[in-house]
């Protein structure tokens, strides 16, 4: 009988080592795709402002953005956008949220959406970019600018 017992636990130790194991790797996995999203936004947000070519924005755009708002047409906003804020000063905030499920599905992708405060030379602005998880890396499906001064 004390075999068997001793069997039994060295069983439960192994199961419960498994669970603790999956659940630390699912726990850094989680961190980690967080942590890309938020550096996503950030340099696509950087780049949108401060080169000609907002390459991140586009290359790491969503099919749906991109039919929604074609390169050509986001570079003109960025442009027209810019022309009225004048050069970005500094990224003074950013704050949002990730939602990534447990077990990932075909019809449930991770999430995000951040809000960036930017502090431009003639007005103060926020952008609101969100983003899916698709095939493994974060898609850009949405990239909004608000100011004031672009509602005069």
């Amino acid at each position: 009988m004390p075999k068997n017992r001793n069997i039994l636990v060295i069983i439960v130790c192994l199961v419960l080592l498994s669970v603790i194991s999956l659940l630390t790797w699912a726990i850094l996995q989680t961190r980690q795709l967080e942590s890309a999203a938020q550096e996503l936004a950030v340099a696509a947000t950087r780049e949108a402002f401060l080169t000609r070519y907002p390459a991140t924005l586009v290359e790491y755009s969503h099919p749906d953005f991109q039919e929604i708002m074609p390169t050509e047409e986001l570079v003109r906003y960025l442009e027209n956008s810019q022309r009225q804020l004048g050069s970005l000063n500094s990224m003074v905030s950013i704050r949002g949220s990730v939602v990534i499920p447990s077990i990932p599905t075909r019809q449930t992708t991770g999430s995000a959406e951040f809000e960036i405060e930017l502090d431009f030379q003639n007005a103060p602005a926020n952008v609101i970019i969100e983003m899916e998880m698709l095939d493994g890396y974060w898609l850009i499906t949405g990239f909004t600018l608000t100011a004031k001064q672009l509602m005069d």
